[in-house]
């Protein structure tokens, strides 16, 4: 019996072991504008988010942690998408948009993994909103 194993596949895999191998987006930023850490309950990836904000615009976006490929990937096109969006923008995100940003069919336990730093740039968004609060 044939394998069902197609083309696409193959660039499926090619393209997300690119993004893994890359690192983008990946390390520890100097002088973070915020921070926030997200762990996965069900898988124990873990997630430290750091942004550059300038004029409610994220001039940077860094993640460091531990956690599988898929978490990783998604990191780093999370990080790469959130540069040069404004904070309103990125607040009005949902789950389907970051679906659609990673742009690879995930199955649902993996989708958690995918969510990681979204969720960590939900919570750096917070922070960023209650910083703000307090000063006002």
């Amino acid at each position: 019996m044939l394998d069902s194993f197609t083309m696409s596949d193959q660039l499926y895999r090619d393209e997300f072991m690119s993004i893994f191998k890359s690192g983008a987006n990946y390390g520890k930023m100097v002088d973070p504008s915020t921070s926030a850490e997200e762990v996965n309950k069900f898988c124990g990836d873990k997630i430290t988010l750091e942004l550059k904000i300038a004029n409610d615009i994220v001039a940077d976006a860094k993640y460091t942690g531990l956690s599988c490929a898929v978490s990783k990937v998604s990191s780093s096109l999370v990080t790469e998408y959130a540069k040069g969006k404004s904070l309103t923008h990125l607040k009005g995100l949902t789950e389907a948009d970051i679906f659609a940003i990673i742009g690879f069919d995930l199955t649902e336990n993996r989708k958690q993994c995918a969510l990681v730093c979204f969720n960590a740039l939900k919570k750096a968004l917070h922070k960023v909103n209650n910083e703000y609060d307090q000063r006002n």
